[in-house]
């Protein structure tokens, strides 16, 4: 009688019951962890695997719009496309319109407040803000410019308004002796004036001397201004003596340059009757006086 090998012996593991073939040390692989784990064996009976699933194609009918479909390995899939999943998906939500474009989008119940607009373009559209054709003040052509601009330009002060950049400095230019209506530069005499050392130093000696108080209504505290008894165009050398300014409040100075003033005071008619003769000498000037637009001359 023929002996039996050890190797065929040992060729299923050592554990009774168990016809698993060995890995190491006579046990299967399930049998091996456990010792190597806990020190012995916890349970003989080791659970068998399930055969593999048959992942052949699956052709199928959608619940949504009764298309055959291929499923694949998806063994829950119902419906054939996103499209029928949306469709007949119980929705908790409700359709509101679009205050742009009118059209009707379905939104949910979180975005009941805050949901106005059916996409992004029409989010856009509703962020613009009106736009305002005016016209060129050097070359006449309408161009168009946002409200905060014409805004801003008011507050501002600004009453001329460009459509380029070209066109401004070409305004600009014409400017001075250049320009038409050049009168031969009076209004720099003013500045010169107004603005000069001498006429602040003027300014301040008239308000001490009359102790910083109106010399019409005896008012004190308030705006001042320092008015010249004669003009300041018809008497140009009297334009920083003292002697020829006199303290008035601003209501005052307003009422002696008007014409329309009828006071009882004496004072301020014979201030009046000065201011309103220095105002038709610098009238008469622009009248008569115009310069030639080529060399700048006066001309009679």
């Amino acid at each position: 009688m023929k002996k039996i090998s050890d190797k065929k012996l040992l060729q299923h593991c050592s554990v009774r019951g168990c016809d698993k073939p060995h890995k190491a040390l006579g046990y299967c692989q399930g049998h091996y962890v456990q010792i190597r784990k806990h020190g012995k064996i916890v349970n003989t009976q080791l659970s068998i695997k399930s055969p593999k699933r048959n992942n052949l194609p699956q052709i199928i009918k959608c619940k949504g719009c009764g298309k055959e479909f291929n499923r694949g390995k998806v063994a829950n899939r119902i419906f054939c496309s996103k499209e029928c999943v949306y469709k007949n998906k119980q929705k908790t939500g409700f359709f509101r319109n679009c205050l742009i474009c009118g059209n009707s989008f379905y939104i949910t119940s979180k975005r009941q407040k805050n949901a106005k607009y059916c996409s992004t373009d029409c989010y856009s559209e509703s962020q613009k803000k009106p736009v305002y054709t005016i016209l060129c003040a050097y070359c006449g052509k309408e161009h168009q410019r946002g409200e905060s601009y014409i805004k801003w330009q008011k507050i501002r002060g600004v009453k001329n308004n460009f459509c380029s950049y070209s066109c401004a400095t070409n305004f600009n230019a014409n400017r001075g002796i250049k320009n038409k209506n050049w009168n031969g530069g009076i209004s720099r005499a003013y500045k010169y004036g107004y603005h000069s050392v001498e006429y602040k130093q003027w300014h301040n000696d008239v308000f001490e001397r009359d102790n910083f108080t109106c010399q019409i209504c005896n008012t004190r505290g308030t705006y001042l201004h320092a008015h010249h008894i004669k003009g300041f165009s018809k008497y140009p050398d009297l334009r920083f003596t003292v002697s020829n300014g006199i303290t008035l409040c601003k209501k005052c100075h307003m009422e002696v340059h008007s014409n329309k003033c009828k006071s009882e005071s004496g004072l301020k008619k014979q201030l009046n009757v000065l201011a309103m003769e220095d105002r038709g000498k610098i009238k008469k000037n622009l009248l008569l006086t115009k310069n030639c637009l080529n060399c700048g001359e006066v001309q009679l």
